[in-house]
């Protein structure tokens, strides 16, 4: 069974859209739990994904998360059918769709929407942007600063010893630096809200394979306006802002930005 047919607004006027059903919203948010648990498993706002309004036209992702910031939509995974070349220029996104709150459900669902999309505009805000400035020195003594690393694509994390999400997914990070050991051009930069001291105990336990720094809350806070951990930032040779996000979604940007430059 089909939902509804629609044009794709920036493709040829001839082609239609088969939109699949997607999940039911009122059993999406039937209760706040119901509601985080399928968001927090399907839900990525910094990954790319083809944007689709609750009518299932395509729509830019601005204009997306400018609509889920409202408080009125629920953001969930759905389906749309595209031609051959189009499925492989997109493959490995995924299609998010706005589908209407119903009026019954939990007020907290919408206040926590509207939190997670707004810290997600801001972000995609910054997408372009230079990266601030920054001098930087790592727990092994390493300098770095904007000048010296002009010509490198940079991936920077952000963290903190008892952040449970921060350490969880360190042996993929620690697998992401192996992958990449050969590209000079990479580096790959961790910023500790922590001293050094704790850094270094946390250490004997947990290897991490990043260039550490130690006591970057003011950068982290105050110069990238960041306050969610663990949170990545793709920055390319130039010193932009490629990408602010998790690691599913800048992984993928990554391999992208790679390509984009010969011989890296």
């Amino acid at each position: 069974p089909h939902k509804n047919v629609a044009k794709d607004a920036g493709a040829n006027t001839d082609t239609l859209r088969t939109i699949r059903l997607h999940p039911d919203v009122h059993a999406l948010t039937a209760d706040f739990m119901a509601f985080w648990n399928y968001w927090y498993d399907s839900i990525d706002l910094t990954r790319d994904f083809l944007p689709l309004s609750s009518k299932g036209d395509t729509i830019n992702k601005l204009l997306f998360l400018k609509q889920l910031h409202t408080g009125r939509y629920m953001a969930a995974i759905t389906r749309i059918e595209r031609t051959p070349s189009e499925a492989e220029k997109d493959q490995g996104l995924y299609t998010y769709q706005l589908l209407d709150l119903p009026a019954s459900h939990d007020p907290g669902i919408s206040r926590q929407i509207v939190q997670l999309t707004q810290q997600a505009l801001h972000d995609y805000k910054r997408e372009g942007q230079p990266l601030p400035a920054f001098d930087l020195m790592t727990i092994d003594g390493k300098h770095y600063t904007a000048e010296n690393c002009k010509g490198r694509i940079l991936v920077m994390d952000t963290w903190f010893v008892r952040c449970g999400a921060c350490v969880a997914e360190m042996p993929d990070l620690n697998k992401w630096v192996y992958k990449y050991r050969d590209h000079k051009d990479l580096l790959f930069i961790s910023l500790c809200l922590d001293d050094q001291a704790a850094i270094q105990k946390f250490l004997q336990k947990q290897g991490f394979a990043f260039e550490i720094v130690a006591d970057a809350a003011d950068y982290i806070e105050q110069k990238l306006d960041i306050h969610q951990y663990p949170t990545k930032i793709l920055v390319d040779k130039q010193g932009k802002i490629v990408k602010i996000g998790s690691f599913a979604s800048i992984s993928r940007e990554l391999d992208h930005l790679i390509r984009s430059y010969p011989g890296t």
